[in-house]
């Protein structure tokens, strides 16, 4: 999920544990991925301080990637 974010150029500068919810499964889904077509049981919430960037992928996944695996430690969270 965090790469997936950072391939479409958003980069969230405020990302920690509790800006992550987990989705209770019900009969409705949400949209899915429209990258690879996943469906994820996380959202990243509190997006005010999030930018678009016109950078490639990389750049951005270094900026975020220790928050991500921070993240995705702490809770069992399959940022990918």
């Amino acid at each position: 999920m965090g790469r997936e974010l950072c391939h479409l150029g958003v980069y969230h500068k405020d990302l920690y544990t509790g800006n992550v919810l987990q989705v209770q499964a019900t009969g409705i889904q949400g949209p899915c991925s429209p990258l690879n077509k996943k469906w994820y049981n996380y959202r990243f919430i509190d997006l005010e301080d999030v930018t678009i960037m016109e950078t490639n992928e990389e750049y951005i996944m270094d900026q975020v990637e220790g928050r991500l695996n921070e993240i995705a430690n702490c809770a069992n969270f399959d940022m990918d």
